[in-house]
């Protein structure tokens, strides 16, 4: 500082320092007390967060800076983002960048922070792009090579240490590098099975299996079996289902063998009375976790994701930084799941030193630094890192596959840190699951009423097509977000040859209640008549409820629309054999009109 004066932070949350809040102005950013002073105010120290400097750039830009230090510097690698642009305004005397991922996406991230710091050295981007990054391009086998060179080239503007190198008494990181393997379920397997069998017979029936149809199957088909080796239900209904005590919660994810396993490893920590960090990326399994850990053990579990506020006006509690305090300070076992993005940097948790990574994130570079919550300063304890792996008894599973390629991309990383981290992709997933799956024509799973209450809105409306197509001329199973209020068109129906229109409507309860439904049925038939050119005077209304309210059931009378209940799924799915992987076949193959 250019001489001594009382200290003025903003966003500052260490106790014990006075806190004197930057006010907005007309124009801009003052001090709030009162003053007419502007941010230019010798002497003074300003702690703000990266959205504050881009939402009042203009007046942090007019005051003169002694120093300027960027945490977290990786906040300012996009050049075209306006926090960077933000920082690179600051008149500052010295700079100074601290990151812990200094590529992180690609190598353009470490031109545009150094570029903040320190122009000139590397060049503009373009002259970078030309130099650097075009040449680990062309030259993919010269990689770290190419890095040694950059690393060299950068010199003494660049320092790096890691914790093992440089921080005396950080304790062991035990385990990460191999997987523990979990062999999945019956049911696991049969829903695994089931979903290879789909893409391998749509692929079977393209003329061109490379087409763009065909691409979008083994996409869905991926995410499919991502779910699946979680849970089976993830597959059917994008969720776990519900249970009203210890034992049935216990039971419930015991279907999978993945989460039999994350219950024997959460006993033994809380025998031990320790805590533990669960990483997974989907929302659904989040919140399930939560609440089903929650009734296990007894605890109020929370969820850290990009929901999470980061801060808020209201009680600490609700922020992360709050939550994690409320979870490091209360003693003993305890549970915390977390998104790996939303946790990947920035927060403090050495209170857990059990980390389990239960859903792999395909970047690798996110996966160290979600890791390194509990790996850190302040750590006294050793950090045990999980990776639990389902695999398939008969061929290599989609967890497998995914640890093989996340350790062939982290060994391409160099040891200077200077090589971009490569991220799994679709397409690298894609030819490793089908093309060394095999026949997948033994899986025959059979779709009965509880396995149907457990599929998704979607697979629903897929199964009610398939019961249909067996009496029907033709099914059209409609696209979504564009059907018009129709989810399946039923053209020469029965012995009478009729055109049927239906909606479909899933739910957990007992009762639908649903006279929009109705409406959006009958509303639907105008559309699909001048359409098709057909005539449509059934219309119906299909949904897993046992029964339909008072008001349901009028506007279905007004409307002249036939309403089918979950007696009527049951004894359809007693009659006719419906096998799954005839539903997902016809999720598929959705149909725009």
């Amino acid at each position: 500082m250019r001489n001594k004066a009382r200290p003025i932070f903003t966003h500052c949350p260490h106790q014990g320092i006075r806190i004197q809040r930057l006010a907005k102005k007309e124009y801009g950013l003052g001090f709030g007390d009162g003053t007419e002073r502007s941010l230019d105010y010798s002497g003074g120290c300003v702690l703000t967060t990266y959205q504050t400097l881009r939402e009042y750039r203009f007046s942090f830009a007019k005051a003169n800076w002694s120093v300027a230090v960027f945490d977290e510097a990786q906040n300012t690698k996009n050049p075209s983002a306006i926090q960077t642009i933000s920082a690179k305004a600051l008149k500052a005397i010295f700079r100074i960048a601290l990151t812990g991922t200094p590529v992180e996406n690609h190598l353009g991230d470490i031109w545009c922070i150094l570029d903040t710091c320190e122009p000139g050295p590397l060049g503009s981007f373009a002259e970078f792009r030309r130099d650097w990054i075009l040449r680990m391009v062309r030259e993919k086998e010269r990689m770290l090579q190419i890095g040694e060179e950059l690393r060299a080239h950068i010199g003494g503007l660049m320092l790096r240490r890691t914790k093992e190198e440089e921080l005396e008494g950080l304790p062991q990181k035990l385990g990460g590098a191999d997987p523990i393997l979990v062999e999945m379920t019956r049911e696991q397997k049969e829903f695994y099975d089931t979903v290879i069998e789909s893409v391998q017979r749509n692929g079977r029936n393209t003329e061109n299996p490379d087409d763009k149809q065909q691409r979008n199957r083994r996409l869905a088909a991926l995410w499919h079996l991502r779910q699946v080796t979680l849970h089976p239900d993830l597959l059917g209904r994008g969720s776990i289902g519900s249970a009203n005590s210890s034992a049935q919660s216990r039971a419930l994810l015991k279907r999978s063998g993945k989460l039999a396993w994350l219950l024997e490893c959460l006993d033994e920590i809380k025998n031990r009375g320790e805590k533990s960090l669960i990483f997974c990326v989907q929302k659904k399994l989040q919140e399930a976790l939560a609440f089903h850990l929650g009734q296990i053990y007894g605890l109020t579990i929370p969820v850290i994701n990009g929901d999470t506020k980061a801060s808020s006006k209201a009680k600490s509690g609700a922020t992360r930084l709050g939550l994690i305090e409320e979870f490091s300070n209360r003693s003993g076992f305890g549970v915390c799941v977390l998104s790996p993005i939303a946790a990947g940097a920035g927060l403090n948790i050495v209170a857990a030193n059990h980390v389990i990574h239960l859903e792999r994130h395909w970047n690798p570079a996110k996966e160290d630094q979600a890791t390194d919550r509990a790996y850190r300063i302040g750590q006294t304890r050793p950090v045990y890192v999980y990776l639990p792996t389902c695999t398939h008894p008969d061929r290599p599973s989609f967890d497998l596959i995914l640890h093989k390629l996340l350790n062939k991309k982290r060994a391409l990383q160099s040891a200077l840190g200077l090589v971009p981290p490569e991220v799994v992709t679709a397409p690298e997933l894609i030819s490793a699951i089908f093309n060394q799956a095999g026949d997948g024509s033994k899986s025959a799973q059979v779709i009965d009423l509880q396995t149907a209450m457990r599929l998704s809105w979607r697979h629903f409306e897929a199964l009610i097509a398939c019961l249909y197509e067996k009496e029907a001329e033709s099914i059209i199973l409609t696209t979504v977000g564009s059907d018009h209020g129709c989810d399946v068109v039923v053209l020469g129906w029965g012995a009478e040859r009729e055109n049927l229109l239906i909606q479909c409507k899933r739910t957990d309860r007992d009762k639908l209640d649903s006279e929009h439904a109705v409406r959006e049925i009958e509303g639907a038939r105008p559309f699909y008549e001048q359409a098709l050119g057909l005539s449509f005077k059934r219309r119906c209304l299909h949904t897993t409820a046992k029964k339909f309210s008072r008001r349901t059931r009028r506007a279905a009378e007004l409307c002249n629309v036939t309403l089918y209940g979950r007696s009527w799924l049951a004894d359809m799915l007693a009659r006719t054999k419906t096998y799954m992987v005839t539903v997902l076949d016809a999720d598929c193959n959705r149909r725009r009109i």
